[in-house]
């Protein structure tokens, strides 16, 4: 019971998010190269090592609101189930392994995850509490890991790959940020920074965003320059893929109250996870 709740802590679910490090291997067609494939496999579990970290820091600047949260007061530290102590241990073990971990990886790598670190320990003591920030910092954390992958294996970063993530982490984060509102509109007691934001004013964000993750990929699909890397026109077959997953990921939290948690829409909702699964074997036939 003990270790299921640390996991719970943990937040394994959500090492899902890391895999946007596999982002630059694949789309610089080095997926089979062993080597490289080895390094981003490494930094995939050192994100996920130190994104912990940031989890359990969270939950113990957090603890007083989560108790009196609908679904955070179950989380493992606000219901008592573990202790500040055991809390306290494993937020420093894991950041001192993650970051220890990274320099091993390579002086750069190690960087980044510095700057991981400090945007989102940032974001659990200050910017959270920041209107607009607050969204733009949990969204860099994607974008980080994007950037990590390609940084590992010394591949050029795309353009195309930051535009494209960074919008992407931007539609998850506004996603939540709207659950949150649903919740406080529904008298649960959530954060400070909610009296900030309408429902309104974040479905406005939500559909602006929506928009730019589509264009950003068509452009991308259909640019020369993407024609000319891939060697293949092909890659323009994959946006309906990325049309309809929008689509339902919009579907998903307007009429089903999912976007609090993004991560479990892909690990539970089974038109989407089909859907993302026919992305990437389209991508890697199309690549490869």
């Amino acid at each position: 019971m003990k270790l299921k709740q640390i996991l719970k802590l943990l937040r394994v679910h959500q090492w899902s998010k890391n895999l946007l490090v596999f982002a630059g291997i694949i789309f610089a067609k080095h997926l089979f190269i062993i080597d490289e494939l080895v390094m981003v496999i490494l930094s995939f579990f050192c994100f996920c090592v130190v994104a912990s970290s940031v989890y359990v820091f969270n939950d113990l600047v957090d603890i007083k609101y989560d108790k009196n949260h609908p679904v955070k007061r179950e989380r493992p530290l606000a219901s008592g189930k573990i202790s500040r102590a055991t809390a306290i241990f494993l937020f420093i073990f894991l950041l001192a392994v993650g970051v220890v971990t990274s320099f091993f990886i390579s002086l750069n790598f190690g960087l980044l995850i510095i700057l991981y670190v400090v945007i989102h320990y940032s974001y659990s003591l200050w910017l959270k509490n920041i209107v607009i920030l607050d969204i733009l910092s949990v969204a860099s954390g994607y974008v980080i890991r994007a950037v990590a992958g390609a940084l590992v294996i010394d591949v050029e970063i795309s353009s195309w790959l930051l535009v494209c993530s960074a919008l992407l982490a931007l539609l998850l984060v506004l996603g939540k940020r709207r659950q949150e509102l649903v919740g406080l509109k529904k008298g649960n007691v959530t954060r400070p920074i909610l009296d900030n934001y309408s429902l309104s004013f974040v479905d406005q964000m939500i559909n602006a965003v929506a928009a730019s993750v589509i264009t950003a990929y068509f452009l991308y699909s259909f640019s020369d320059v993407t024609v000319s890397k891939m060697g293949t026109k092909n890659i323009g077959l994959t946006t309906i893929f990325v049309l309809y997953g929008i689509f339902r990921y919009l579907f998903l939290i307007h009429h089903k109250g999912l976007g609090e948690a993004p991560e479990k829409i892909a690990l539970t909702d089974a038109p989407f996870l089909i859907n993302l699964a026919l992305w990437i074997i389209s991508v890697l036939i199309i690549v490869y």
